[in-house]
């Protein structure tokens, strides 16, 4: 009933806000319901990769572009705890990482933003 890529750059943006207040806050008051909204807009985002990449795409190239796109996450995945653990030993906070983080996926719901569907060609 939504535009997926709407939703996206919602819960993209979602996703922003609550990682910058999650590295900047020292209450749980304040990071308890950031957390939520972050774990609402990853899971989110984590449903939508496949149908976007399908209606953009089309399923012919789908494992291709699934495949790659998979690559690019898994390096993130493994280089984000990183990346936090450095920040940590280097100030003691957690506060630059999260901001690194959201930064990130700002940059994220900018490109989503300027995404267009390819126009495919008829025949």
């Amino acid at each position: 009933m939504v535009e997926k890529r709407l939703l996206n750059i919602v819960l993209l943006l979602a996703l922003s806000v609550s990682v910058f207040f999650m590295g900047w806050s020292a209450e749980s008051a304040i990071f308890t319901p950031f957390m939520v909204v972050y774990s609402l807009a990853y899971g989110g985002l984590a449903a939508l990769q496949e149908p976007i990449r399908a209606d953009y795409f089309g399923i012919k190239a789908f494992a291709t572009i699934q495949g790659v796109s998979r690559t690019v996450t898994t390096v993130g995945t493994f280089m984000g705890p990183v990346l936090a653990g450095f920040c940590y030993d280097v100030t003691k906070s957690y506060a630059i990482a999260f901001g690194i983080f959201a930064a990130v996926s700002l940059v994220s719901t900018l490109l989503m933003f300027l995404a267009r569907r390819p126009v495919r060609a008829a025949g």
